[in-house]
């Protein structure tokens, strides 16, 4: 994964959101007139919790996301691994982007202060040669931290030749009323649009906007034959944030891109 929507999405799809209905802040159930944004500036964070499991092994994480007025994206996450009860965290990855230059990433390498310029090549985004159907449900309108969001539940039989055939589920919930930079939801949605296209048939990205499944995703839930990853939206604050944390640190060096 070397693109910023790549990792930020997928991690965050790896950042995924659950049924039920409680009556406490962050569950998903009825309406509620509570914002769920605090702070003030002009700038926006948001922070996503992960946890999955499979066959003996289990990861816990997150994902912070800074947004800039001005456009500039930060992303950071971190994965906790537990093996057969051996326990390690993954390096910290670092993503800048922006998108006024969307087809560019930065990846950073704090221990080694170096720097990756990742370019995309969105001729290739959605190319896959597993072939997939896909059947999307509109589940409900549910809420998050408050926020009114749309429950839709997509279920792919994803075939790669004859060598194999997977069922997949994956339940996302999205949401308007969460705040974004304008530039980063033209941004946003072009990206999802595209991995979309390698993850499911085709329609699915029409289907869920017909539906009203649109927005930032503040949950996401995937579920296989042996896995489950849960990404979830746990903070949502507007505020100023420094110019320099969009940029490459001074004194790192740049390295080329596998």
């Amino acid at each position: 994964m070397s693109t910023f929507m790549n990792k930020a999405i997928c991690l965050s799809l790896a950042l995924t959101l659950l049924t039920g209905c409680t009556n406490s802040a962050g569950s998903v159930g009825a309406s509620s007139a509570v914002s769920g944004v605090s702070g003030s500036g002009s700038d926006l964070y948001y922070e996503y919790t992960v946890s999955g499991s499979g066959k003996a092994i289990r990861m816990n994480g997150f994902t912070k996301m800074y947004m800039a007025g001005s456009g500039a994206v930060r992303v950071e996450m971190l994965l906790g691994i537990d093996t057969n009860g051996a326990k390690a965290s993954t390096p910290s990855i670092v993503l800048l982007g922006d998108s006024h230059t969307p087809t560019e990433t930065i990846e950073l390498d704090d221990a080694a202060k170096t720097f990756t310029r990742n370019h995309i090549d969105t001729a290739a985004m959605g190319v896959s040669r597993m072939r997939s159907n896909s059947v999307v449900t509109r589940i409900g309108d549910e809420t998050w931290l408050g926020f009114h969001c749309v429950h839709a539940r997509i279920i792919s039989t994803i075939k790669m030749g004859g060598f194999f055939s997977i069922v997949d589920t994956v339940d996302i919930w999205k949401s308007n009323d969460v705040p974004m930079q304008p530039g980063f939801r033209h941004w946003m949605e072009k990206f999802q649009a595209r991995e979309n296209a390698s993850a499911f048939s085709p329609e699915v990205a029409e289907k869920l906007k017909q539906m009203g499944c649109e927005g930032l995703f503040v949950r996401l839930e995937s579920r296989g034959k042996d896995s489950h990853t849960v990404t979830a939206l746990s903070k949502v604050e507007r505020r100023d944030l420094p110019a320099g944390m969009f940029k490459v640190p001074e004194g790192y060096r740049e390295e080329k891109a596998n």
